[in-house]
């Protein structure tokens, strides 16, 4: 088997030497992961003596040889978290799996309901709110807002890049919640 890095950190040298600096569940943040031997290293101390460690692994891409596996494995990787919408998955897809990552049965009481000129799913009567479609705007988020959900789901794409529009939005829902003494947690996929 061919190597996708040129040096790697011995998996064997970490999983010797974490044991003096990490207790049973410390955490670890490891820069330039590359081929990810820290967490590794990490996930075999903790099977070996039942340790609760965890790990948060940071990689900036880093130019590479073209022909190199490690560019196709990088590059793959990188694409997944741009583009992490498969092409082949409808609204009804996207929906559903929103709706079960955020806790709910399929069985949910979902509607759909026009707010501000948008159609946006209410769902358990209004305690999370998922908008899909591609279109955002300042009106939208104020009617979400007032809505008073506990939770509201937006795909990061409909902000288009537009990262004043995407602070605004976290800010009116700071701000209604604030002004009523709750929570909306605000979250794009």
């Amino acid at each position: 088997m061919k190597k996708a890095f040129t040096n790697p950190k011995p998996v064997r040298f970490l999983a010797h030497f974490l044991p003096f600096i990490l207790k049973d569940s410390d955490a670890i943040l490891g820069f330039f992961s590359g081929s990810r031997t820290t967490a590794h290293a990490v996930m075999d101390l903790n099977k070996q003596d039942g340790g609760n460690r965890k790990f948060i692994m940071v990689q900036l891409p880093e130019p590479c040889d073209e022909e190199s596996e490690a560019f196709d494995e990088d590059g793959k990787q990188l694409e997944m978290h741009v583009d992490h919408v498969a092409a082949d998955s409808g609204p009804e897809t996207i929906f559903h799996e929103l709706l079960l990552k955020a806790g709910f049965p399929l069985t949910t009481k979902v509607e759909i309901k026009e707010m501000a000129g948008h159609k946006v799913f209410p769902i358990e009567d209004g305690a999370m709110l998922i908008r899909l479609e591609d279109e955002i705007t300042s009106e939208l988020m104020d009617a979400l807002a007032d809505a008073e959900p506990l939770r509201v789901i937006r795909l990061d794409e409909a902000f288009k890049g537009n990262d004043q529009l995407k602070a605004n939005a976290v800010q009116t829902f700071k701000a209604r919640a604030q002004s009523k003494e709750t929570e909306i947690v605000f979250r794009t996929v």
